[in-house]
Protein backbone atom coordinates (compact mmCIF):
# COMPACT_ATOMS: atom_id res chain seq x y z
CA UNK A 1 0.00 0.00 0.00
CA UNK A 2 0.94 3.96 -0.42
CA UNK A 3 3.37 4.82 2.29
CA UNK A 4 0.52 7.45 3.20
CA UNK A 5 -1.68 4.84 4.15
CA UNK A 6 -0.62 2.68 6.84
CA UNK A 7 -3.13 -0.27 6.44
CA UNK A 8 -2.50 -4.16 6.23
CA UNK A 9 -5.08 -5.95 4.23
CA UNK A 10 -5.71 -9.90 4.94
CA UNK A 11 -8.59 -11.45 3.27
CA UNK A 12 -10.28 -14.86 3.53
CA UNK A 13 -11.47 -16.00 -0.06
CA UNK A 14 -14.17 -18.37 0.21
CA UNK A 15 -15.27 -19.52 -2.99
CA UNK A 16 -12.06 -20.03 -5.13
CA UNK A 17 -11.94 -23.49 -6.41
CA UNK A 18 -8.24 -24.64 -6.49
CA UNK A 19 -9.00 -28.08 -7.51
CA UNK A 20 -10.24 -28.09 -10.29
CA UNK A 21 -7.63 -25.47 -11.55
CA UNK A 22 -10.66 -23.24 -12.70
CA UNK A 23 -11.45 -20.18 -11.24
CA UNK A 24 -15.32 -20.13 -10.35
CA UNK A 25 -17.77 -19.41 -8.11
CA UNK A 26 -18.04 -22.38 -5.57
CA UNK A 27 -21.91 -22.96 -4.24
CA UNK A 28 -22.33 -24.10 -0.88
CA UNK A 29 -19.55 -22.16 0.60
CA UNK A 30 -19.59 -19.59 3.55
CA UNK A 31 -19.29 -15.83 2.40
CA UNK A 32 -15.91 -13.87 1.56
CA UNK A 33 -14.30 -12.06 4.65
CA UNK A 34 -11.94 -9.06 4.92
CA UNK A 35 -9.57 -7.47 7.70
CA UNK A 36 -8.33 -4.22 7.55
CA UNK A 37 -5.36 -2.92 9.83
CA UNK A 38 -5.13 0.68 10.49
CA UNK A 39 -1.50 1.80 12.07
CA UNK A 40 -2.20 5.31 11.90
CA UNK A 41 -2.81 5.25 16.24
CA UNK A 42 -1.11 4.03 19.09
CA UNK A 43 -3.46 1.29 19.02
CA UNK A 44 -3.98 -0.21 15.81
CA UNK A 45 -7.59 -0.17 14.26
CA UNK A 46 -9.29 -3.45 13.39
CA UNK A 47 -11.99 -3.14 10.47
CA UNK A 48 -13.53 -6.42 9.74
CA UNK A 49 -15.41 -6.72 6.54
CA UNK A 50 -18.05 -9.74 6.11
CA UNK A 51 -20.31 -10.99 3.36
CA UNK A 52 -18.51 -9.62 0.91
CA UNK A 53 -20.67 -10.26 -2.28
CA UNK A 54 -19.52 -13.31 -4.07
CA UNK A 55 -15.75 -12.34 -4.77
CA UNK A 56 -14.30 -14.73 -7.56
CA UNK A 57 -10.58 -13.36 -7.32
CA UNK A 58 -9.48 -12.68 -3.80
CA UNK A 59 -7.16 -10.80 -2.21
CA UNK A 60 -3.94 -9.07 -2.53
CA UNK A 61 -4.72 -8.07 -6.55
CA UNK A 62 -8.59 -8.20 -6.76
CA UNK A 63 -8.94 -5.88 -4.07
CA UNK A 64 -7.51 -2.26 -3.91
CA UNK A 65 -7.63 0.17 -0.62
CA UNK A 66 -7.64 4.22 -2.12
CA UNK A 67 -4.57 6.52 -0.85
CA UNK A 68 -6.45 8.21 0.96
CA UNK A 69 -7.96 5.33 3.19
CA UNK A 70 -11.52 5.47 2.61
CA UNK A 71 -12.50 3.40 -0.83
CA UNK A 72 -12.36 -0.20 -0.92
CA UNK A 73 -12.87 -2.08 -4.69
CA UNK A 74 -12.96 -5.53 -5.20
CA UNK A 75 -14.20 -7.77 -8.23
CA UNK A 76 -17.58 -9.61 -7.38
CA UNK A 77 -19.65 -11.25 -8.99
CA UNK A 78 -23.87 -10.95 -8.59
CA UNK A 79 -26.94 -13.24 -8.38
CA UNK A 80 -26.82 -13.40 -11.61
CA UNK A 81 -23.07 -14.40 -12.14
CA UNK A 82 -22.16 -11.15 -14.22
CA UNK A 83 -18.30 -10.32 -12.58
CA UNK A 84 -17.88 -6.58 -12.32
CA UNK A 85 -15.85 -3.91 -10.14
CA UNK A 86 -17.60 -3.33 -6.53
CA UNK A 87 -16.77 -0.24 -4.44
CA UNK A 88 -17.01 0.18 -0.66
CA UNK A 89 -16.72 2.93 1.13
CA UNK A 90 -14.89 2.27 4.80
CA UNK A 91 -17.33 4.48 7.04
CA UNK A 92 -20.49 2.08 5.07
CA UNK A 93 -21.81 -1.69 5.93
CA UNK A 94 -22.58 -2.32 2.08
CA UNK A 95 -20.98 -1.98 -1.41
CA UNK A 96 -22.00 -0.72 -4.72
CA UNK A 97 -21.04 -2.10 -8.26
CA UNK A 98 -19.78 0.01 -10.39
CA UNK A 99 -21.62 0.06 -13.90
CA UNK A 100 -19.51 -0.26 -16.79
CA UNK A 101 -16.85 -2.19 -15.44
CA UNK A 102 -17.79 -6.21 -16.51
CA UNK A 103 -15.28 -8.65 -16.66
CA UNK A 104 -12.70 -5.83 -14.75
CA UNK A 105 -10.27 -7.11 -13.01
CA UNK A 106 -6.74 -5.90 -11.10
CA UNK A 107 -8.01 -2.55 -9.91
CA UNK A 108 -5.57 0.21 -8.60
CA UNK A 109 -6.29 3.67 -8.04
CA UNK A 110 -4.59 6.89 -9.04
CA UNK A 111 -2.69 8.90 -6.09
CA UNK A 112 -5.15 11.32 -5.61
CA UNK A 113 -8.17 8.38 -4.96
CA UNK A 114 -10.20 10.09 -7.98
CA UNK A 115 -9.71 7.13 -10.28
CA UNK A 116 -9.84 3.89 -10.65
CA UNK A 117 -7.92 2.22 -13.26
CA UNK A 118 -8.35 -1.63 -14.52
CA UNK A 119 -7.98 -4.33 -17.32
CA UNK A 120 -11.49 -5.25 -19.01
CA UNK A 121 -11.96 -6.53 -22.66
CA UNK A 122 -7.73 -6.43 -23.58
CA UNK A 123 -7.11 -2.76 -22.68
CA UNK A 124 -6.10 -1.13 -19.73
CA UNK A 125 -8.86 1.27 -18.56
CA UNK A 126 -9.57 4.11 -16.61
CA UNK A 127 -12.73 5.32 -14.61
CA UNK A 128 -13.58 8.68 -12.78
CA UNK A 129 -14.93 7.87 -9.31
CA UNK A 130 -17.13 11.14 -10.15
CA UNK A 131 -18.68 10.01 -12.64
CA UNK A 132 -18.52 9.26 -16.08
CA UNK A 133 -18.06 6.08 -18.62
CA UNK A 134 -14.51 4.06 -18.52
CA UNK A 135 -12.26 5.06 -20.41
CA UNK A 136 -9.02 3.20 -22.43
CA UNK A 137 -5.68 3.88 -21.83
CA UNK A 138 -4.42 1.91 -24.12
CA UNK A 139 -4.71 -1.89 -25.61
CA UNK A 140 -3.27 -4.71 -22.96
CA UNK A 141 -3.22 -8.43 -24.20
CA UNK A 142 -3.38 -10.03 -20.34
CA UNK A 143 -3.00 -7.37 -18.25
CA UNK A 144 -1.07 -8.24 -14.92
CA UNK A 145 -1.07 -5.89 -11.95
CA UNK A 146 -0.39 -1.70 -12.56
CA UNK A 147 0.60 0.90 -10.49
CA UNK A 148 0.12 4.82 -10.91
CA UNK A 149 2.42 7.72 -9.80
CA UNK A 150 1.97 11.06 -9.06
CA UNK A 151 3.54 12.30 -12.54
CA UNK A 152 0.63 10.46 -13.91
CA UNK A 153 2.34 7.33 -15.43
CA UNK A 154 1.03 4.44 -15.00
CA UNK A 155 3.23 0.84 -15.20
CA UNK A 156 1.56 -2.35 -15.99
CA UNK A 157 2.51 -6.01 -15.79
CA UNK A 158 2.17 -8.18 -18.88
CA UNK A 159 3.09 -12.00 -19.81
CA UNK A 160 6.30 -10.23 -21.18
CA UNK A 161 8.16 -6.92 -19.79
CA UNK A 162 6.28 -4.15 -17.36
CA UNK A 163 5.19 -1.21 -19.49
CA UNK A 164 4.72 1.89 -19.25
CA UNK A 165 2.12 4.75 -20.66
CA UNK A 166 0.64 8.00 -19.72
CA UNK A 167 -2.39 7.95 -17.53
CA UNK A 168 -4.30 10.29 -20.74
CA UNK A 169 -3.65 7.32 -23.04
CA UNK A 170 -1.30 6.57 -25.69
CA UNK A 171 1.14 4.28 -26.84
CA UNK A 172 2.74 1.73 -23.87
CA UNK A 173 6.35 1.18 -24.16
CA UNK A 174 8.55 -1.28 -21.77
CA UNK A 175 9.51 -0.53 -18.63
CA UNK A 176 11.92 -3.45 -18.62
CA UNK A 177 13.27 -5.96 -20.28
CA UNK A 178 12.95 -9.69 -19.71
CA UNK A 179 16.31 -11.63 -19.67
CA UNK A 180 15.29 -14.83 -21.44
CA UNK A 181 18.65 -16.51 -21.22
CA UNK A 182 18.89 -16.23 -17.27
CA UNK A 183 15.23 -18.19 -17.58
CA UNK A 184 12.67 -15.21 -17.04
CA UNK A 185 9.72 -15.71 -18.27
CA UNK A 186 7.93 -12.29 -17.41
CA UNK A 187 7.35 -9.27 -15.41
CA UNK A 188 3.91 -8.85 -13.39
CA UNK A 189 3.09 -6.35 -10.60
CA UNK A 190 4.95 -3.47 -10.53
CA UNK A 191 4.40 -1.04 -7.21
CA UNK A 192 5.77 2.28 -7.55
CA UNK A 193 7.87 3.12 -4.50
CA UNK A 194 7.30 7.00 -2.77
CA UNK A 195 9.21 8.53 -5.03
CA UNK A 196 7.42 7.57 -8.09
CA UNK A 197 10.54 7.39 -10.37
CA UNK A 198 11.24 3.51 -9.27
CA UNK A 199 8.98 0.41 -9.07
CA UNK A 200 8.94 -3.11 -7.91
CA UNK A 201 7.76 -6.11 -10.02
CA UNK A 202 7.70 -9.89 -9.29
CA UNK A 203 9.42 -11.93 -12.29
CA UNK A 204 8.50 -15.12 -13.34
CA UNK A 205 10.80 -18.20 -13.93
CA UNK A 206 11.05 -21.15 -15.69
CA UNK A 207 9.66 -24.24 -13.76
CA UNK A 208 12.82 -26.25 -12.75
CA UNK A 209 15.76 -23.79 -13.44
CA UNK A 210 18.31 -22.82 -10.65
CA UNK A 211 15.88 -19.41 -9.53
CA UNK A 212 12.61 -19.71 -7.85
CA UNK A 213 9.43 -19.67 -9.56
CA UNK A 214 8.94 -15.91 -8.48
CA UNK A 215 11.00 -13.21 -7.11
CA UNK A 216 10.69 -9.71 -6.35
CA UNK A 217 13.16 -7.23 -7.92
CA UNK A 218 13.42 -3.66 -7.69
CA UNK A 219 13.62 -1.70 -10.79
CA UNK A 220 16.62 0.44 -11.93
CA UNK A 221 14.98 2.01 -14.27
CA UNK A 222 14.20 6.01 -13.78
CA UNK A 223 11.13 6.67 -15.40
CA UNK A 224 10.74 9.79 -17.39
CA UNK A 225 7.71 12.45 -16.36
CA UNK A 226 5.40 12.85 -18.87
CA UNK A 227 4.37 16.55 -19.34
Amino acid sequence: LPAATPWVLSGNEAKLDLASGVTRVVAGEGADSLTLLDFSTRSPRVLHLTNLPNTVLGPPSNIALSPDGQMLVFTATDEAGKMQLWVRSLNSTTAQPLAGTEDAQLPFWSPDSRTLAFFADGKLKKMDMGGGPALTVCDVVDGFGGSWNTNDVIVFGTRGAIFRVPAAGGSATPATAVDRAAGETGHSFPWFLPDGRHFFFTEQFQAGGPQPLFDVRMSTNILASYD
